[in-house]
This record gives C-alpha cells, structure tokens and sequence, in this order.
C-alpha cells in the first residue's frame, strides 16, 4: 500500500520549511486547503506511473501552485522526499544537471 502525505502533512512541511531556512516570509496560505487536496488527489491518480513518477509531481505541483508565501519550492522537495521514504525509496541525484534537463523537459 503506497503511503500519501495528507494535509497537514503539507503545512506542517512548510512551516518547517520556513523554520529551518529562517525564511524572510511569515507563514501564511495564499491558496487552499482545497487545492492542496487536488494536487493529493492528482498524486494518487497517477499511482501506475509508479513513484518516482509521483514523487516528481509532488515537486512539481507543489512549486507551481504558490500555495504558501514562502518556501514552496522546499515544501514541494520536501514531501518528496518524505514521500519516497515512507514508501521505501530514496531521492539520489548522480547527475543534478542531466536531471533538471530531464524535469524541464518532462514537465514544461
């Protein structure tokens, strides 16, 4: 059974997020508790695509969708991590600039 981060899950990393980087920005919502839910919703729809697959949506969606004022990009790297472990993988990067070629590509 694949584990989903809910969420709280999803505030509670950013306001970590915040804390750990002693962000500029407050914490604050400029989104949803729904539009968190949809990008939840549109993380488990693509299950058969397997994790990584998710875990890359989960950056992704979470950077784009500015939810937060602060740390968006952190939260999104942050739950993707959180993501892979509690499903019993690991994010490793070998080649950072091949992958951020990569998920440009895929994702723009």
């Amino acid at each position: 059974m694949v584990w989903y981060p809910s969420v709280d899950d999803v505030i509670d990393m950013n306001v970590n997020a915040l804390d750990l980087s002693r962000d500029k920005y407050p914490y604050k919502m400029l989104g949803s508790v729904e539009r968190i839910q949809t990008i939840l919703e549109r993380v488990r729809e693509v299950e058969g695509d397997g994790l990584a697959h998710q875990a890359a949506l989960i950056m992704k969606e979470f950077a784009d969708a500015q939810i937060f004022a602060g740390a968006n990009h952190r939260t999104g790297y942050g739950l993707a991590k959180m993501f892979l472990r509690r499903n019993g993988k690991r994010l490793r990067v070998d080649d950072l600039k091949k992958r951020i070629s990569v998920y440009k590509e895929h994702w723009n």
